[in-house]
């Protein structure tokens, strides 16, 4: 059994509120400076006219985990309060004196100038592959695949182009130098880790890595799933009722486009199985083989060990939202897994 501890629960009252974050609604979003002197990122759930999420934060941490025991690269989130909101929060992706995030959007305008005007609608998967040739990392398509799964299975709706990113070496350093720079053991562990990551000949790693100077930052802001917009009411017919319970999971979209229009989850995991056979292929070996439900059940019923016992009470996640979410994610990886076998990939 994975071990994964429950996330843990910081009180930010007395931490430097840097800036503020820009958004739409109520949500609270900041920097934030710790004793430590890290810097971290909190927000709250989204509070926007019809919108009242309470229960979004936890859809956040949620897929945080999940991602953990997968293995995938996530951002890890984690409770917090400030005054008299509770949210998640998570540290800073990058080293600001050394490095700068680069987002999709950014990345697109520089071979298409008028994408800003259409990236809602128009944000196509060959775009995305389209960025990372300009920037000598098509290797890295394949964990651009595995981002889009691994949405399929939380059912994120909102991975638009601001929602990923690169991370570049502020000086242009490429990776090499910077490897250079460490000592002979650290750098040849992490020529090796390369080298079976991408199934990399072993001597040309140094080569690839001379001309790379950006690296694909983690997976964040996943919250927009696992049904973080159902009322309690609604997630106790969706567990009570096996039809309503298939029709929800049969709907929703992916935000990115993987053919010539928007496709529900489960035709963008048989759109991918089809086309990228050797990225879902590597995902299914490298992350979903890591996989069970005892460990999902163990995951998702202790994320909230650590939330504080007095007050917040009105966004304490229910067993019932627990159990929903365990089926959700149990119900999307044994489809994956039985399209693979349909493909051909054995488990």
């Amino acid at each position: 059994m994975a071990i994964i501890d429950p996330p843990l629960y910081f009180c930010i009252d007395s931490w430097t509120r840097v800036r503020e974050v820009n958004t739409t609604g109520t949500r609270d979003k900041g920097v934030y400076i710790a004793p430590t002197r890290q810097t971290f990122y909190f927000k709250t759930s989204i509070k926007q006219n019809r919108k009242d999420y309470p229960f979004e934060f936890w859809s956040e941490i949620a897929a945080s985990r999940l991602g953990i025991l997968l293995g995938l690269p996530v951002l890890e989130y984690h409770i917090a309060s400030c005054g008299d909101k509770i949210g998640c929060i998570s540290p800073n992706m990058i080293d600001i004196r050394k490095e700068e995030l680069i987002e999709g959007v950014n990345l697109i305008l520089q071979f298409e100038p008028n994408f800003r005007d259409v990236c809602k609608t128009n944000h196509h998967f060959e775009k995305i592959e389209t960025a990372l040739k300009s920037v000598n990392l098509i290797e890295y398509r394949r964990i651009a695949v595995e981002m889009i799964m691994f949405d399929c299975i939380i059912g994120n709706t909102d991975r638009h182009s601001e929602n990923w990113a690169l991370i570049r070496n502020k000086d242009g350093e490429s990776l090499y130098t910077s490897f250079k720079k460490t000592n002979l053991f650290k750098r040849y562990l992490a020529y090796w880790k390369i080298h079976k990551e991408f199934d990399i000949p072993f001597f040309k790693v140094p080569k690839l890595l001379a001309i790379i100077r950006h690296r694909f930052a983690p997976f964040y802001d996943n919250g927009s799933s696992l049904g973080r917009e159902l009322s309690e009411e609604r997630i106790e017919k969706l567990l009570n009722d096996d039809g309503l319970f298939d029709s929800f999971f049969s709907k929703g979209k992916s935000d990115i486009i993987v053919d010539v229009e928007k496709k529900s989850f489960l035709e963008t995991i048989d759109y991918l199985l089809a086309h990228y056979p050797d990225e879902c292929t590597h995902f299914l070996s490298k992350h979903l083989s890591r996989y069970n439900k005892e460990d999902l059940v163990t995951l998702i019923y202790n994320m909230d060990a650590r939330f504080p016992s007095n007050g917040f009470d009105d966004s304490r996640i229910s067993n019932n939202r627990k159990t929903f979410i365990v089926k959700l994610i149990d119900s999307r990886i044994n489809y994956i897994q039985m399209k693979l076998k349909e493909y051909g990939a054995q488990i």
